[in-house]
């Protein structure tokens, strides 16, 4: 269980206490977004049992700083969507410039062919 849970609460530690917008919404996916502590703000959750996609398209040019136990980095511009792999029950959140802002969020389930076995 820490394994599932380590995760998770690093990630969601590391996101300000602020009100977010809901950015995008389906299927037990949700994606919103907040500027805070000079900052915008980026999260993905999936509350569901099966895996989803999460495509991100932004509105100008930056970089994404992945949160939590292993922080990656993305760079996004106009036009050249990012797709995120959100495990189920997951969460994945990243930090950015205020001006980076999020124009599109769409999911999508993850197809059954593609799923591998998590247990």
């Amino acid at each position: 269980m820490e394994d599932v849970l380590q995760p998770f609460s690093a990630v969601y530690g590391s996101l300000p206490a602020a009100p977010f917008k809901t950015i995008g919404e389906s299927g037990g996916v949700v994606v919103r977004s907040a500027v805070a502590e000079d900052s915008r703000w980026i999260y993905a959750v999936n509350g569901t049992d099966v895996p989803h996609e999460v495509s991100l398209r932004f509105s100008s040019r930056g970089k994404l700083r992945g949160l939590g136990l292993n922080p990656t980095e993305a760079s996004v511009a106009p036009g050249r969507p990012i797709t995120i792999k959100l495990q189920p029950f997951g969460l994945v959140a990243w930090k950015t410039a205020v001006g980076v802002v999020p124009a599109l969020a769409m999911v999508e389930k993850t197809p059954p062919e593609t799923r591998t076995a998590s247990r």
